[in-house]
């Protein structure tokens, strides 16, 4: 391929925002062959261009709209959409509407993702964006090592799941990521075991199995997970009331959701909003 046309270049405008995770920030991100990654506002001057990477990009749009130029044509990435462009293929990617608001990757070229090869360019709509967009900012506030471990798991198997499927995925694999995709955007949903195992028409004892295989969790547990994902997304990006954010994530009693808030991140929801903000203040 001839890549003489394609100059390496970055423009970034004094407007935009990015937050990084990195390996100096959160070394364990290395063993999913992550190098660089982040959370990234783009607005009015964004235009990066490479000739030759090293390693594989994956971009998910969470709003706004992005324009990638390869030499196999143009793509225009809108709000859910994923772009993923192969180590030593050269590119051109800018804002199109702005403000363009991305989470992305960095990949190193190992085997793990070779499938990235084979892909399209744009795929439509991929509705992990905004989950692994949730999962990377709580990476990125996250002062607890053990609990920062919990949400790159639960990355590395969304990553998995949207860049491999189609090559690891089975049936039974989507039909839980389904269910499961259903629940997290219901999380308001009285979820009962009864109501998890109808929806996928499995036994519940089936259920149970595969939630255990996939997530090392119980299909509860994993709704819990869940419910605690995103009400520490909307503390720390919203002016929420706690008590609205109890009522958004299933628990229409405060002193419930309380109790297991602390139960599960081992602080009030006061006290970790309040951490999160004396953050902000030093940053």
């Amino acid at each position: 391929m001839d890549n003489k046309k394609w100059q390496d270049k970055l423009e970034l405008g004094p407007l935009c925002h990015e937050q990084f995770v990195d390996i100096d920030s959160l070394p364990e991100i290395a063993r999913l062959g992550i190098q660089l990654s982040g959370i990234s506002t783009m607005v009015d001057t964004f235009h990066l261009q490479r000739s030759d990477p090293d390693n594989h990009t994956v971009i998910y749009t969470l709003a706004g709209q992005g324009l990638l130029k390869t030499p196999e044509g143009e793509f225009y990435a809108q709000k859910n959409s994923m772009i993923t462009i192969p180590a030593r293929s050269p590119f051109s990617i800018q804002v199109q509407t702005s403000p363009w608001k991305i989470v992305w990757f960095n990949l190193n070229n190992i085997t793990r993702w070779q499938s990235l090869y084979n892909r399209q360019p744009l795929q439509p709509f991929n509705y992990r964006a905004m989950v692994i967009f949730h999962l990377l900012g709580l990476i990125f506030h996250e002062k607890n090592k053990s609990l920062s471990e919990t949400w790159l798991k639960q990355l590395e198997i969304y990553l998995d799941e949207s860049l491999n499927k189609g090559v690891t995925a089975t049936r039974e694999q989507d039909r839980l990521e389904d269910l499961f995709h259903t629940v997290n955007s219901q999380l308001h949903v009285n979820w009962t075991i009864k109501r998890l195992s109808d929806m996928a028409c499995y036994s519940a004892a089936h259920m149970h199995r595969l939630c255990q295989q996939r997530f090392a969790r119980s299909p509860i547990q994993q709704v819990i997970f869940l419910r605690m994902a995103r009400a520490k997304y909307l503390l720390i990006y919203t002016n929420l009331s706690i008590s609205q954010i109890a009522e958004q994530v299933g628990y229409p009693e405060l002193s419930n959701f309380s109790k297991r808030f602390k139960k599960s991140i081992g602080i009030s929801p006061a006290t970790f909003r309040k951490s999160v903000l004396i953050d902000h203040k030093v940053d």
